[in-house]
């Protein structure tokens, strides 16, 4: 079972050899989207179904359900799910299904660190939901400002757009908005262009502070160049409907506000740090919206069996391993990873640095056997029976141990050598006005590049990276379609 439909969850399921294994892929979502040139959907430069891949076209012979996990049962080896659509009668379906392998890749969500109103005023760029409101909502700014009747003053505000985090997200939008702005709405407003602004809010003392000093600079110039102010050192402690408010005191006119700032765990992994003593010691110190699934070399959930975690929602530093950012990088590779180990037959069994590494058994007869799923469990219909919902009914999901016929034979193989590395290539950083920023990576070598070269080959890179030739095609269409015909700005 893959939970989620990310970056490592797609990888996991591309990879996965479905001749030996039923697997089943759940999420909310229907669709991968490709999430780096997600700004560049807000603002109407590309379409939003040039970026994604349906679940269902990713690996045709996987299962798929439209839900989301509620929790796991790491002794039964269960997990009870919650339908993301409401059937007729307007009840949204739970269920307990069980697994063989289960592999966490649900992401984290977007962190807020309980600065008041950021919820319900600010605008998040996470999800291709999120993208959607912004679009819609950048035009609707514009058409209450040209209202007549709408003072200078409220037009100055409405028009006042700020981004909140100077990381790629923060950055890139920036770039992409003012070049829509000036290239775009220009010719469609150009009565309201005196009262637009952009800012860019930072905490720290420079912007894509990933990169080296020389591109962060370059980067801070470039947004200076195209009219975006940038204010480094500075911390919102309030966001309301019609401002952003420093710790200075200083109160910023805003009429839309990008929150941008990082990410923080899901209510699900954090529940399931809690239910696994082992996770709860070693995120003792972690706040509880920054939890991680801790994972090891092998990125098997330490102190659970069969369990693996990938991508933002989990950390191999809390078990003693390195660093990874937590990056679409890091996640694809994590889960082609895991999809490579499974499909050359090895069970992965419990998770920890003291653990055995996962195991290869020779009789495959027997493997294929063990890892047939029972039936999943309908907990509303069972509940609804006279007696309602017993314990008998949850044991009823799970057909004895699945791994009962895994005790290894003379000869069996542990994956000793086969440990999780990650490979950096880099990173890519796009600035707007046709410029970029390259930090490409080859071991110990390094290359930095900006401007319009860096932009040509971050474009090159970001097409040729599609998951699918569709997808290539439709970017490449909806460049050449915006830089004739200029970017779609009507609201739907």
């Amino acid at each position: 079972m893959i939970l989620g439909c990310g970056w490592a969850s797609h990888a996991a399921v591309k990879v996965l050899d479905l001749d030996q294994y039923d697997a089943v892929v759940v999420s909310p979502t229907t669709a991968f989207f490709f999430t780096p040139l997600l700004p560049q959907t807000a603002v109407g430069t590309l379409e939003f179904r040039s970026l994604v891949e349906p679940v269902r076209v990713s690996n045709e012979y996987a299962g798929f359900l439209q839900a989301a996990a509620e929790s796991v049962d790491v002794e039964r080896k269960t997990v009870t799910v919650r339908a993301a659509l409401q059937a007729e009668d307007g009840v949204r379906r739970r269920f307990i299904i069980p697994y063989d392998t289960l592999v966490v890749a649900v992401g984290e969500q977007a962190a807020t660190f309980g600065v008041p109103g950021v919820e319900e005023h600010a605008f998040f760029l996470k999800e291709l939901s999120d993208a959607r409101r912004l679009r819609r909502r950048i035009a609707e700014l514009f058409e209450t400002a040209a209202l007549p009747g709408t003072s200078e003053r409220d037009r100055r505000r409405l028009l006042s757009f700020v981004v909140v985090g100077g990381g790629p997200t923060g950055v890139e939008f920036c770039g992409t908005l003012s070049d829509t702005l000036r290239e775009d709405f220009k010719r469609a407003y150009p009565g309201l262009m005196p009262y637009v602004s952009v800012t860019l809010l930072q905490s720290a003392q420079s912007v894509l502070t990933a990169f080296a000093a020389t591109l962060q600079q370059n980067a801070l110039n470039a947004l200076s160049s195209s009219g975006i102010e940038t204010k480094l050192g500075v911390r919102v402690v309030e966001v309301t409907a019609s401002e952003v408010v420093l710790k200075t005191g200083e109160r910023l006119p805003a009429g839309l506000v990008v929150w941008s700032t990082g990410n923080a765990a899901r209510p699900f992994v954090r529940q399931l740090v809690e239910q696994i003593p082992r996770q709860r010691e070693l995120n003792e110190k972690a706040a509880p919206t920054g939890r991680k699934l801790a994972v090891d070399p092998y990125l098997r959930v330490v102190g659970a069996e069969d369990v693996v975690a990938l991508g933002d929602c989990a950390s191999t530093l809390l078990a003693g391993g390195p660093f990874l950012p937590a990056t679409a990088q890091v996640a694809g590779q994590q889960g082609a990873y895991v999809g490579r180990m499974l499909s050359r037959g090895f069970s992965f069994g419990k998770g920890g640095l003291e653990q055995p590494p996962p195991i290869r058994a020779v009789n495959e007869a027997a493997r294929k056997a063990a890892l047939a799923p029972p039936p999943a469990l309908d907990l509303d219909r069972l509940a609804a029976r006279p007696g309602g919902l017993t314990e008998l009914d949850v044991e009823a999901a799970v057909t004895g141990d699945p791994y009962a016929n895994l005790a290894p034979p003379p000869g069996a193989e542990y994956a000793t050598r086969s440990v999780f590395e990650f490979l950096s290539l880099g990173l890519l950083a796009s600035l707007g006005k046709e410029q970029a920023l390259v930090q490409a990576e080859a071991g110990p070598i390094s290359v930095q590049l900006g401007g319009l070269l860096a932009w040509m080959l971050y474009a090159a890179v970001y097409v040729t990276k599609q998951v699918s030739l569709r997808n290539r095609i439709l970017i490449l269409f909806d460049y050449c379609k915006a830089k004739i015909f200029g970017r779609d700005l009507s609201q739907f």
